[in-house]
């Protein structure tokens, strides 16, 4: 059994996770219909604290309500997050992303699976522990019920986190409704740019060696996951839920998207894979092609300065404006 779960005992606990039979489908009907119905909610999580849910001498627990959040698949934790580096509205129908965005959405993963996300709570698939997918409780999608359907949830429980889980899924939910509403910089007491060029000034004002930190990123050392390096997965990942294109190339599909749309008069048309695929590698063409004409260019140039510095006697010359000449020393 995975070390985040352990075998069902005793009264509810916080924590556990609920399969939503249809007793318990009907009670949500009248009171959460849409958490009865959702096709993207596989389960539901306790959120309560164990020791309110705890039933002494076979009298009722001492809360007189069970809260519970969705569980929903990974993936839509995955697009969810994703969403924030989506600036058009082609960018979300489409699942595009700038390349340069990817290791946030790297990082975005180690810490979901640490459980180091204060919206989040990771569940880890596991057939023995009855998991049967990689699921992610949403701590803010959270509802209320009467702890009068106490006999419901319990008899729902499939699955239960170690204690120290349970100590540190309390931690995140007290993290999420306890946080103290302070003014931010922006937008209210300063402008985007003003903030943006703020952190650029103290960026400078750092170090040159505290700099190349913030620039060189690494990626830090992980355990591994499901027998892979948890970076490897999270990067194949990633690439499942999204395409991690270049700017340039991500202008061309929007320029393309937009041909078709007018063509068929259909403002909603979603591009298929190979059309997508088949746009991105022109484009990726015409850049090869423009960066060999470029070289060509180059070459051709200090090649004719070569000849006129040689007819001249003046070889030293031509040498140090060629060494000079960074755009031919890339070349090379």
């Amino acid at each position: 059994m995975h070390f985040t779960y352990k075998q069902c005992e005793g009264d509810l606990r916080q924590g556990d996770l609920l399969r939503i039979t249809e007793p318990l489908r009907t009670m949500l009907a009248d009171v959460h219909p849409y958490y009865a119905r959702h096709p993207d909610y596989k389960a539901l999580m306790v959120l309560t604290q164990s020791c309110d849910l705890v039933r002494r001498d076979k009298a009722p627990c001492k809360s007189p309500y069970i809260n519970l959040c969705a569980v929903r698949p990974l993936e839509t934790a995955v697009r969810r997050e994703l969403t924030k580096f989506q600036r058009s509205h082609f960018m979300k129908t489409h699942a595009v992303c700038e390349a340069k965005h990817k290791m946030w959405g790297e990082d975005f993963l180690v810490k979901l699976f640490n459980n180091n996300l204060p919206d989040y709570f990771y569940l880890h698939e596991d057939q023995e522990a009855g998991v049967k997918e990689e699921l992610v409780a949403f701590l803010q999608l959270a509802v209320a019920i009467k702890s009068d359907h106490y006999d419901v949830c319990l008899a729902a429980r499939y699955a239960q986190l170690k204690e120290v889980f349970q100590a540190k899924l309390g931690w995140l939910v007290g993290h999420v409704y306890s946080r103290v509403a302070t003014a931010d910089w922006t937008p209210d007491n300063c402008g985007q740019d003003e903030f943006d060029q703020l952190v650029k000034d103290e960026l400078g004002a750092c170090p040159s060696n505290v700099r190349s930190s913030f620039n060189m990123w690494k990626r830090p050392k992980e355990s591994s996951f499901r027998g892979w390096p948890i970076w490897d997965y999270s990067d194949t990942l990633l690439e499942e839920q999204s395409y991690w294109l270049q700017p340039r190339e991500i202008r061309a599909l929007e320029r393309f998207w937009e041909q078709r749309c007018k063509q068929l008069g259909d403002d909603k048309y979603q591009l298929t894979e190979q059309e997508i695929d088949d746009t991105v590698q022109n484009c990726r063409q015409t850049v090869a092609n423009q960066k060999l004409l470029t070289a060509v260019d180059i070459v051709l140039h200090h090649a004719r300065k070569w000849q006129t510095a040689v007819e001249r006697g003046r070889d030293e010359d031509w040498e140090s404006e060629l060494l000079a000449d960074r755009e031919f020393t890339r070349l090379f």
